[in-house]
C-alpha cells in the first residue's frame, strides 16, 4: 500500500503539468511514449517472448500514431476511428460474457491479439490528445471521474464486497465495489464540475456520457484482467512500483476516453 500511495504522489503532478502546461504536440507525444510502452506489455498477451520482437512491435505504432496525428482535424476519420473503437469494445463485452458465464475461451491466433493491441491503445491515445487541446480542463474531468470510479471500487469493495463481480475475470472485484465506484465518480464528476469551473452545457447529456463512461471504464479493467489470466501472469509490468505497468494504469482510459471524446463530438455537432 505505502509503495502505492508514494507512486501516485509521483505520478499526480507530473500527470497535472503534462495536461495543463505543454502543448497538444507535446502532449500528444508524451502520450505515444507511454502507450508505446504499454505496447511493449501488450506484446506478452500475445506470446512474444523475444526483447527485439516486442520491441519492434511496440514501434510499429508509430505508424497509425501518424496517421492519427496527421488526420486528427479530419472529422470523418476520427468518427471513424471512435465508431470502430465503440464497436471492438461491444465485441470485447460479449468475450468477456463468455467466458465468464459459460467458460468459452475464445481461440485468437497471436497476430490477431497483436492487431487488438491497436484498437486498445490508438484511440485512447487520439482521444487524450485530442481532448487536451480543446480544453485541459475536461481531461482532468475525465481523468478524475475515471479514478474516482477506479478508487471508489477499490475501497468500497474491500469494506463491503460480497457478491462477486466477474469472478473468471477479476477475483476481487465485487458488485458493491461497482456500486461504489459509480458513486464516488458521480461525486467527483459534479465537484470537478465546480472547481474547474466547466461550462459543459447540456447537464442531463453530460450524465448519461458520464454513466457511459463509469461502465466503460470498467469494462477496459475487466478486459486486461481476463488477458493477464489468459496468459497467467499478475500484472502488465513493473514499471510503477504498488500499481504495476503501465497497461495496468491506464486499462480503464483504453474504453474511457474513446466514449468520453465520442460524446464531447456528438454534443458540438449538435450546437453546430
Amino acid at each position: 500500500m505505502l509503495k502505492r500511495i508514494i507512486t501516485a504522489l509521483v505520478l499526480i503532478p507530473l500527470v497535472l503539468i503534462g495536461i495543463f502546461k505543454l502543448n497538444q504536440q507535446h502532449f500528444a507525444i508524451c502520450a505515444a511514449l507511454l502507450c508505446l510502452v504499454g505496447a511493449w506489455e501488450w506484446a506478452q498477451f500475445c506470446n512474444m517472448k523475444k526483447v527485439l520482437h516486442r520491441i519492434c512491435y511496440a514501434l510499429t505504432f508509430l505508424l497509425p500514431f501518424y496517421g492519427g496525428w496527421s488526420y486528427k482535424n479530419n472529422n470523418a476519420f476520427v468518427f471513424a476511428l471512435l465508431i470502430i473503437s465503440v464497436l471492438f469494445w461491444m465485441c470485447a463485452i460479449a468475450w468477456m460474457y463468455l467466458y465468464s458465464n459459460h467458460g468459452h475461451k475464445i481461440d485468437l491466433s497471436d497476430m490477431a491479439k497483436l492487431s487488438i493491441g491497436y484498437l486498445v491503445l490508438t484511440p485512447m491515445w487520439l482521444a487524450l490528445f485530442s481532448i487536451q487541446g480543446q480544453s485541459s480542463e475536461m481531461v482532468l474531468w475525465l481523468l478524475l471521474m475515471v479514478w474516482g470510479a477506479d478508487s471508489g471500487a477499490y475501497f468500497i469493495g474491500r469494506k463491503f464486497g460480497r457478491k462477486k463481480l466477474a469472478a473468471k475475470l477479476s477475483p476481487k472485484k465485487t458488485i458493491e465495489g461497482a456500486y461504489g465506484g459509480f458513486v464516488a465518480s458521480a461525486i467527483v464528476a459534479v465537484v470537478g464540475v465546480f472547481i474547474l469551473k466547466l461550462d459543459i452545457g447540456n447537464m442531463p447529456y453530460w450524465v448519461v456520457v458520464a454513466t457511459l463512461v463509469v461502465i466503460s471504464s470498467i469494462v477496459g479493467d475487466l478486459f486486461e484482467s481476463m488477458l493477464k489470466r489468459l496468459v497467467g501472469i499478475k500484472d502488465s509490468g513493473f514499471i510503477f512500483p504498488g500499481h504495476g505497468g503501465v497497461l495496468d494504469r491506464i486499462d480503464s482510459l483504453t474504453t474511457a476516453a474513446p466514449v468520453f471524446f465520442l460524446g464531447t463530438l456528438i454534443l458540438n455537432s449538435l450546437r453546430a
